[in-house]
């Protein structure tokens, strides 16, 4: 198993794609300076992970 940071604009569409599709939440986009990793076998994408900032969460 690999984990890799997706490359480029079609990656990209591809993991907002299948996160709106699959995630229990749905998907609003990440806000603000966000990270998009793949974790595949090969060249099948099993898991996304996706990271961005909780700030934008927090209450003063």
């Amino acid at each position: 198993m690999t984990v890799r940071p997706t490359h480029g604009a079609a990656e990209h569409r591809r993991w907002d794609r299948l996160v709106e599709e699959h995630h229990y939440l749905h998907y609003h986009g990440i806000i603000g300076k966000g990270l998009r990793h793949v974790a595949l076998v090969g060249e099948t994408w099993l898991a996304l992970i996706g990271w961005q900032p909780g700030a934008f969460k927090l209450v003063p």
